[in-house]
């Protein structure tokens, strides 16, 4: 074939589709474990469904929400049709006294039986548009849950004179007691048959009650001596949440004889369970206390359940709607979450399990650096073998706040001050020299021979590090402060503002320009000529292109409190306090957009990469160490800030919004005046799409609709854009979430 000839036909869109996978498997890329977050559970919208503020609890039936809210001071119970995900349509709401936290639902026959406070109630929801209450019943004592099988319902209540109260509701404006269980507290129920399964966290109890004569119900099996939580039964299976360990899953083939199959310790406790066919969705409080998420456990094989993904989110209630975890933060805007399965990225082994809490990591060479709590210095972690990780040594002393490593030398601050220790040999760590000054520091960061401490209220110093045996004090400035980058001569403060300091001559750091943002933050990461901060719940975008004029650029809301930040390629990790890590794409630095997230469990505390870009290390304070993959990305290593960027790599194009349900804007920065075509293309590579426009000023904008060419709605999925210029292409990943 001549260079003049043209393929065309299936032979081209083949050749387009090899092009366009070829593209995405960056070359050079020889990093043997990474995961593309973006294909992984997500975050993938959120919606209000209430004009109203703060749905607490609810749940969802045949994409119809039933849940309370918030109107003034009445709690108010609310219906909305989400049978259109992206547009919730409030229907109907009545207010209900007394509903508020501890609110749980169950819908039978057009009416929907819930408890709360001292209380059970029956509403009536066969006209969506007017709920109105038809009942109200008296508990002896904390309503928990209630469960229905007609023509009975089972109501439980906490404490010493608890139970189960059984109601015949076949008339349900006029509920019949039928009978009480036997004394004991009851948590959460669920019926199969004619026996109902309940946990009793309070006295220690997980049983069977036989209802088979409602009248007359009486125990068929009871175990003691767990504080049992949750359950949740399906088939032939019962799986139970304890707190304090984790879940325990039965076999129930004979109902009244349970039988221990599986268990699994995690590092939080499922407060309410949900079973769908080998898949079982966890509302999981951390042992800590701190942080809230929604657990993916898959139980398809019961004697050997394994956590799979988590859905982030400070939640306070969650149900199904389709493929999606809809979750609540106690706000009227709820969170979507979907994804391949609902999974995530999973560590790479084993976590090293510390004795006390974590509070800072460090990564340097082979080894990891964690910091612990309550006067006990660092541990030292060989992590040569990511999957493999094993305590190298320790050094007991101080209470580290936080830690940096560079050239075998460990710079760590304290409650008192700082202290510098040598871990050439990590088996014998040998302190070197320490700053005893009784100030606290919070931060500590090294350049070069200058290590800067940030202390707080005190403001920062500056010291001569180059003979770590003896640090000199050079310069320093008090104003209250939360951390510091620095980058050469230039030093960015974070305080009340960004503050820029000309440290030339770091016996005299000089404030030279700053800027203002909306909010808090606390930690502060520069890459490039950007600056990332956190510490709340939203992630502000600073431009540092001129350090005399910092911008503040506005601030991207995260799904939950932001702690440290790492960065690697055109990644952003960023730990958050409900316990997992989220990654951010940055390929338009400006933007950042949310890819997906892992998650260990606990209170994420801090994280660092390792120095090849290929490991993520994160630390969860009441757990330990864990060991990530990172996301695949467009590159392997560190960018080069000198280089042009790389358009194969997808540098200067962004898609908004991304992940979408209805279309996107597709925007690319590009050198000069020229012809631009779009195409975008599913996962098989076929072409369902395409435009030419002509780039003006440097830039070309498209929008997709989520349409084919012929005008038919494409269906969720990944597709890719691909853009073809004179001389250039890019391409990136599109979610397409119906």
């Amino acid at each position: 074939m001549s260079n003049s000839q043209q393929i065309t036909g299936p032979l081209r869109e083949s050749l387009i589709a090899l092009a366009v996978l070829t593209l995405l498997a960056v070359p050079g890329d020889t990093r043997a474990q990474c995961e593309i977050y973006s294909d992984g559970l997500q975050w993938v919208g959120s919606e209000t469904v209430s004009p109203l503020s703060g749905p607490i609890y609810f749940e969802i039936h045949d994409e119809m929400l039933y849940g309370s809210a918030l109107d003034g001071t009445t709690r108010t119970f609310i219906v909305t049709d989400l049978s259109d995900p992206d547009n919730p349509l409030p229907l109907g709401q009545v207010a209900v006294a007394g509903v508020t936290w501890e609110t749980t639902y169950d819908l039978a026959a057009d009416h929907v039986y819930f408890a709360y406070n001292n209380k059970f109630g029956i509403i009536d929801v066969s006209n969506p548009s007017s709920p109105s209450q038809v009942a109200e019943i008296s508990s002896p004592t904390i309503s928990k849950d209630v469960e229905v099988g007609l023509p009975y319902a089972y109501f439980a209540s906490d404490g010493a004179t608890g139970g189960v109260q059984i109601y015949d509701v076949s008339d349900p404006t006029n509920p019949v007691h039928v009978a009480d269980s036997p004394d004991f507290a009851a948590q959460q129920v669920a019926l199969i048959d004619t026996y109902l399964y309940y946990t009793a966290n309070s006295s220690f109890h997980l049983g069977v009650l036989d209802v088979t004569n409602p009248a007359s119900p009486a125990v068929a099996w009871d175990e003691v001596g767990q504080p049992f939580v949750s359950l949740a039964v399906e088939d032939d299976l019962l799986m139970v949440g304890v707190r304090d360990f984790g879940v325990r899953i039965y076999d129930i083939s004979t109902r009244t004889a349970p039988v221990l199959v599986g268990s699994l310790e995690t590092p939080f406790f499922p407060s309410r369970i949900m079973l769908r066919e080998g898949t079982a969705f966890l509302e999981s409080i951390a042992h800590d206390g701190y942080g809230s998420a929604v657990a993916v456990l898959d139980y398809s094989d019961p004697t050997s359940p394994q956590i799979v993904g988590v859905a982030e989110n400070d939640l306070v209630a969650f149900d199904l709607l389709g493929d999606e975890i809809w979750t609540s933060d106690g706000s009227a805007v709820l969170s979507r979450f979907g994804g391949a399965e609902f999974t995530n990225p999973q560590p790479l082994g084993p976590p090293i399990t510390l004795d006390l809490p974590t509070v800072a990591v460090d990564v340097a060479g082979d080894y990891v650096y964690v910091g612990t709590a309550f006067f006990s210095g660092f541990t030292i972690v060989d992590a040569s073998d990511p999957a493999n990780l094993f305590v190298a040594g320790a050094y007991e002393s101080g209470r580290v706040v936080d830690l940096e490593v560079q050239n075998d030398i460990a710079y760590v601050s304290d409650e008192a001050g700082f202290f510098i220790v040598d871990v050439s040999d990590p088996s014998n760590p040998v302190e070197l020299s320490e700053v005893d000054d009784g100030i606290r520091r919070r931060h500590i960061v090294v350049d070069g021979n200058l290590a800067y401490v940030v202390s707080g209220n005190g403001g920062f110093q500056i010291y001569d590090v180059s003979d770590p045996t003896s640090p000199s004090l050079l310069g320093f400035d008090f104003l209250p402060i939360q951390d510091v980058a620095v980058d050469g001569e230039q030093l960015i403060v974070l305080g009340n503002q960004l503050i820029v300091y000309d440290v030339s001559d770091p016996t005299n750091p000089t404030q030279t320009a700053s800027t203002s943002f909306t909010g808090t933050a606390s930690n502060i990461i520069w890459h490039g000529t950007t600056a990332y901060a956190t510490g709340s719940v939203f992630l502000h975008t600073f431009d540092l292109s001129d350090p005399g004029t910092p911008v503040w650029l506005g601030r991207t809301r995260l799904l939950d409190a932001g702690t440290r930040m790492a960065i690697s390629a055109d990644r952003l990790y960023v730990a958050v306090t409900s316990g997992g890590v989220h990654v951010y794409d940055l390929t338009d630095p400006m933007a950042p957009t949310l890819l997906g997230f892992a998650h260990p469990g606990g209170s994420c505390i801090d994280l660092d990469l390792s120095a090849d870009g290929d490991d993520l290390f994160t630390i969860a304070a009441d757990i330990g160490l864990f060991a990530f993959p990172v996301d695949c990305g467009p590159t392997t290593s560190a960018p080069d800030e000198s280089a042009d960027t790389d358009p194969l790599s997808g540098h200067n194009l962004r898609l908004t919004p991304n992940p979408t349900s209805s279309g996107t804007h597709i925007q690319w920065r590009v050198s000069d005046s020229q012809s631009v075509q779009a195409s975008i293309f599913d996962a098989q590579g076929r072409r369902v799409w395409k435009e030419t426009r002509q780039a003006a000023g440097g830039q070309v904008r498209f929008h997709w609709d989520g349409l084919g060419q012929d005008g038919a709605p494409r269906s969720s999925g990944v597709y890719y854009v691909r853009l073809d210029g004179e001389e250039a292409e890019a391409v990136s990943r599109i979610h397409l979430v119906r």
